[in-house]
């Protein structure tokens, strides 16, 4: 299957996380279109709501993984997100590297990716999904 395309911002965030994780003597994330989809659908409904919360929908996320399809190895899957008034690919990815949490989910021993953002007037939403495939 093709690797997804990107938006300016997706693309900014994936190459952010990339190099981070290089630095880190860490393999690159591949872009996994299951993950992206997931993501990006998820990252609009936290835009229709105006919250950054993972169980919106009444999932948290690996049952919505899980539901769509997507087939990942026990307890290697996880998520960041995040979302305010004119937030930027760059800047939540700083604020996602200062965060020990956050940074934690970035470094971790996964293999692919999938990120969604969304927008709701000058809010942006950034939903960002980290996995390991099931092989």
């Amino acid at each position: 299957m093709p690797e997804p395309e990107l938006s300016p911002e997706e693309k900014v965030l994936f190459t952010y996380t990339n190099i981070h994780r290089m630095r880190e003597k860490k393999k690159p994330l591949k872009l996994s279109p299951k993950l992206m989809e997931i993501a990006r659908q998820y990252a609009q409904v936290m835009a229709k709501e105006g919250v950054v919360d993972d169980e919106l929908d009444a999932k948290n996320y690996s049952k919505r993984v899980a539901d769509a399809g997507y087939k990942f190895k026990n307890d290697l899957l996880i998520f960041n997100a995040t979302g305010g008034a004119n937030y930027t690919p760059e800047g939540v990815w700083t604020v996602w590297s200062e965060n020990a949490v956050a940074n934690m989910n970035m470094l971790g021993d996964y293999e692919e990716t999938g990120i969604g953002i969304a927008k709701k007037e000058n809010v942006i939403f950034f939903y960002v999904l980290y996995a390991v495939p099931e092989k």
